[in-house]
């Protein structure tokens, strides 16, 4: 009988059961249903237990609690973690975000559905098939259990770097203190909830165009020209000195506020749903291509 093949120092499961975060999304949407998350959840899970390590969601922990604080101390805590970007959920990216400012070992993953994010595409993404089709996630839990080792084992290095090294030369150091991180926690929650704002705005973009898409809504339609929105957009930051009671640190807070002024002078009275759907899509391209602009001279 031929001799098994022994698996390599990358391939043999780590002995200690460390934990291993995961962050995910759970909730449905319209693009994917919560029983298929439920099933990628699984998928992971297997293969972080054959990896010799215990899986546990960042959410997650055994005593009640403040669910936000025990997930920034999941985030922060956990030797590694597996994240899946798939579908660029927002409270994922923000908790990716989180785990990239600790510059900790961390695992990224997708559906071959999903687009590279900018801002992590210097990071390795092991790619997975979005219908899970067997044949091909067997390849993929392979390279994840390897992925999962290979870290863990690098991320024991002092000197070890996920994300900061591609950016600056001098990596400082999160020391574990008394009075704890919070200071340095709430300066990186505010920077992330600003990139996830620009991120929701980009999103809502495209799933008002698929329900367009979906509907078969045509290009006809009442329309108004840029000009006129920028013109009026300007107007309605001034109006009536209420530009100071509005939050310019929230994109969706300035589009609702504009929206809100488009109906109360009647100009969308005509417009249908399609018409009004389009009209969004077009004030938040609008906004998004002005937010430098206008976090220069309204926010300090």
């Amino acid at each position: 009988m031929p001799n098994k093949q022994k698996p390599t120092e990358t391939e043999q499961p780590i002995e200690n059961k460390e934990i291993c975060g995961l962050i995910m999304p759970i909730a449905g949407n319209d693009e994917y249903t919560a029983a298929h998350w439920s099933e990628v959840k699984h998928i992971l899970e297997e293969v972080i237990q054959e990896a010799g390590f215990i899986a546990n969601m960042v959410s997650d922990a055994e005593e009640i609690g403040i669910i936000h604080n025990r997930i920034v101390t999941n985030i922060y805590n956990n030797p590694i973690v597996v994240c899946d970007v798939s579908s660029k959920n927002p409270n994922v990216m923000f908790e990716l975000g989180l785990r990239l400012a600790f510059d900790k070992a961390t695992i990224i993953v997708k559906d071959d559905a999903t687009n590279y994010t900018f801002d992590t595409g210097v990071i390795e993404h092991l790619s997975y098939p979005r219908d899970l089709r067997y044949s091909s996630i067997i390849g993929f839990k392979q390279k994840l259990k390897a992925k999962l080792i290979s870290t863990y084992e690098k991320s024991k290095d002092p000197e070890y770097s996920t994300f900061l090294k591609s950016f600056v030369q001098y990596k400082p150091k999160l020391e574990t203190q008394e009075i704890g991180p919070q200071e340095f926690l709430m300066k990186q929650l505010e920077n992330i909830n600003k990139q996830l704002a620009r991120l929701e705005i980009k999103n809502t973009g495209v799933h008002v165009i698929n329900k367009l898409k979906q509907s078969g809504a045509s290009d006809t339609g009442i329309t108004l020209s840029s000009d006129f929105l920028k013109s009026e957009f300007v107007k309605s930051l001034n109006q009536n000195n209420n530009s100071s009671v509005i939050d310019f640190s929230n994109i969706s807070a300035i589009t609702s506020h504009f929206i809100k002024y488009l109906e109360d002078k009647g100009v969308v009275s005509d417009f249908s749903v399609n018409d009004k759907d389009k009209l969004i899509y077009q004030i938040h391209n609008m906004i998004y291509d002005s937010w430098p602009n206008i976090k220069s001279q309204h926010i300090a």
